[in-house]
């Protein structure tokens, strides 16, 4: 058996309880960067009025054959939700869209029927980014009308 000295010892229970102090608080320092995620907007630009890009949104989504609905409350709000994303609950990705003048914004967020779980990253940024391809080959096509739109 080796005898550490005071000091020694001393240093290793305080390392030891550093990172066991990290290991508690990892899964509220996920869930901190989560919810700050969750309250920020990918922003495509569209230079187009609110009621424009409300129509965009609409051919967008119905050429991808993605289900949509539209708020009925607040019209510029469309949103999309996944299948079910797990075998034992009702978890779903709910995408947001919010139409304005010159802009959409995206952002989604999870649903759960239970507690708040971890998993892997949310999709509107892909979407956000497929809606940009398609928002500048609609300007392409517009601008050169011998273009055939796909």
């Amino acid at each position: 058996m080796i005898v550490l000295p005071k000091a020694a010892a001393k240093g290793s229970n305080t390392i030891f309880i550093a990172l066991l102090t990290f290991l508690m608080l990892l899964p509220s320092i996920i869930y901190l960067v989560r919810f700050v995620q969750s309250l920020k907007f990918r922003c495509v630009a569209a230079s187009k009025s609110m009621g424009e890009n409300i129509q965009l949104i609409h051919e967008f989504l119905t050429k991808n054959n993605l289900a949509w609905i539209q708020h009925p409350e607040a019209i510029e709000v469309i949103m999309m939700m996944s299948q079910n994303l797990d075998q034992r609950g009702d978890t779903r990705e709910i995408v947001v869209f919010i139409a304005d003048n010159d802009r959409i914004l995206i952002n989604s967020h999870y649903s759960f029927n239970s507690h708040r779980k971890i998993i892997g990253q949310p999709h509107y940024k892909a979407i956000a980014a497929a809606l940009q391809l398609w928002l500048l080959g609609r300007m392409k096509a517009s601008a050169n009308p011998n273009l055939i739109d796909n």
